[in-house]
């Protein structure tokens, strides 16, 4: 992925088909976009669902910020589920190509 002057977000929708949105000032390569998916198995128990943003790192470069967003709305949720996260990539103005590599935590607690 190039960016050109002033970067911009690309964005994986935290759906079952998920769609990938790309400001227009960037280059991305074409091909099939997912979002990650986890069943949730809960039954009558309540839990909540929470994330943590991090950075995608690369020795070709400085680091991009990934806000990751999912599919979950109700903080008390009860039963079974299917949970989807995708998330907001920042690339920045003079952002090199390259492999970039994070990891995103998800952490479901029941209660």
């Amino acid at each position: 992925m190039g960016g050109a002057a002033g970067g911009g977000e690309v964005t994986i929708a935290a759906t079952s088909d998920a769609t990938r949105t790309i400001a227009d000032n960037l280059n991305a390569p074409g091909g099939t976009v997912s979002s990650a998916s986890f069943d949730i198995t809960a039954s009558t128990y309540g839990y909540s669902i929470t994330m943590v943003a991090t950075d995608l790192a690369s020795d070709a470069g400085t680091a991009m910020a990934l806000v990751p967003k999912s599919s979950f709305t109700d903080n008390k949720s009860s039963g079974d589920q299917t949970l989807y996260v995708g998330g907001t990539l920042t690339v920045g103005a003079t952002q090199n190509a390259g492999l970039y590599e994070g990891t995103v935590e998800v952490t479901v607690s029941y209660e």
